[in-house]
C-alpha cells in the first residue's frame, strides 16, 4: 500500500504540468452534481432505499460537490488499485491512467483504502495493508473538508459500480462475489462503511 501510494503521489506531486491533460471529470466522477444526483436516484430505486437513506445519500452528494472546489484540485490516478500496478517484488510503476482525473486527492485515497478493507468478497477486513492505508489517508486527506470529500468520493465510487452491477445479465450472475449495493448502503451508515476509521 505505502510502495502504491507513493507511485500515485508522484503524480500528484506532476499536477502543476499535467492538469493541462487531464478532465476534471471521469470514471466514477460525474461531470455536474445534477449526473450524480439522477445515479443515485437510480439506486434509490433499484435497491428500495428508506427514506432516511435517500437523504443522506443525496447529502453526502451535495456536501461533496459543495467541498470540492474548495480544496487543491490534484491530478488523480482515479482507478488506484493493486491490479493497476505493475510488479517486481515491488510497485515499479502504475498503468492505465485512463481515468485519470483532476479532482479533489480523496478520489485516489478512497480508492486507496478501499483496495486495503475491501476483501474479494465484498467484506470489510482488518488488515496491515488497511492499517497502512487509513493511516495514509488521515495524513493526505485535507484537514477542513477531508472527512466530506472521501465518503463522497467513496459513495460516487460505490454509485458506479452499482451501475455496473445492475447491468449484469442475471440475479444470479449478481449475487456472486461482487455487493456494491451492500457497500453503498453500508457507506450510508452513521458509521460509515469501510471509512469508519476515517470518520471518527
Amino acid at each position: 500500500m505505502r510502495q502504491l501510494w507513493a507511485r500515485a503521489h508522484s503524480v500528484h506531486d506532476s499536477s502543476p504540468y499535467l492538469r493541462t491533460l487531464v478532465a476534471s471529470h471521469g470514471g466514477f466522477v460525474p461531470a455536474t452534481i445534477d449526473a450524480a444526483t439522477a445515479s443515485a436516484k437510480h439506486a434509490e430505486v433499484a435497491l428500495g432505499l428508506s427514506s432516511a437513506q435517500q437523504a443522506q445519500l443525496h447529502e453526502v452528494i451535495e456536501d461533496y460537490f459543495r467541498a470540492a472546489p474548495l480544496v487543491e484540485q490534484t491530478v488523480n490516478h482515479g482507478d488506484l488499485a493493486l491490479m493497476n500496478a505493475l510488479w517486481d517484488g515491488e510497485v515499479v510503476a502504475l498503468l492505465d491512467f485512463e481515468f485519470a482525473v483532476l479532482a479533489p486527492i480523496e478520489i485516489d485515497l478512497c480508492r486507496l483504502v478501499y483496495e486495503a478493507r475491501i476483501s474479494e468478497e465484498g467484506h470489510c477486513v482488518d488488515s496491515a495493508a488497511g492499517n497502512a492505508a487509513v493511516e495514509i489517508a488521515a495524513r493526505h486527506m485535507d484537514l477542513i473538508h477531508g472527512r466530506t470529500l472521501i465518503r463522497g468520493a467513496a459513495i460516487l465510487d460505490q454509485l458506479r459500480d452499482l451501475e455496473i452491477w445492475l447491468a449484469l445479465g442475471s440475479d444470479e450472475e449478481r449475487l456472486q462475489n461482487w455487493r456494491p449495493d451492500r457497500l453503498l448502503t453500508a457507506l450510508l451508515e452513521d458509521e460509515g462503511g469501510y471509512l469508519a476509521p476515517l470518520l471518527r
